[in-house]
């Protein structure tokens, strides 16, 4: 009886570790896959904004505002590059630039930094896989 005793706990514990990181796992996940549908809406809410306004610096300004205000969504997480403004789909293909002036497109590259929440550290290891990103090409109502 002496050399079972604890063998219980051992055994417990050989058992609830794997399980709770299991839960942990399934938790980033679900959260992860969450956020992308967050964000996919937020850059359709975003792009909507950015083809009603005419194209400058206060509309760029307010396509971020907007992407910042969904849930979930942190802005220090958040990055919106400065837009290729175009007049045809060509142009922007071969990364001729137009002014914002005679621009019919543009295009703005949207990324966001998935963190985790339980375990920070995992974000550093897999930065590139958790990144996510969306190009998003605006033709103006002009």
């Amino acid at each position: 009886m002496k050399r079972q005793q604890g063998s219980q706990t051992v055994e417990f514990t050989l058992i609830a570790f794997p399980f709770v990181l299991l839960l942990l796992a399934v938790f980033e996940l679900t959260r992860f896959l969450w956020l992308n549908m967050v964000f996919d809406s937020a850059v359709n809410h975003a792009m909507r904004l950015a083809r009603s306004m005419e194209p400058s610096y206060s509309a760029d300004q307010s396509v971020e505002a907007k992407l910042a205000s969904f849930p979930l969504i942190d802005i220090e997480n958040l990055t919106l590059s400065s837009p290729r403004y175009a007049k045809t789909i060509s142009d922007l293909a071969n990364y001729r630039s137009s002014s914002a002036s005679e621009a019919k497109l543009a295009q703005y590259i949207v990324t966001y930094d998935f963190s985790f929440l339980l375990i920070p550290k995992l974000s550093a290891m897999w930065k590139e896989s958790m990144t996510l990103q969306r190009i998003m090409v605006v033709a103006y109502d002009n």
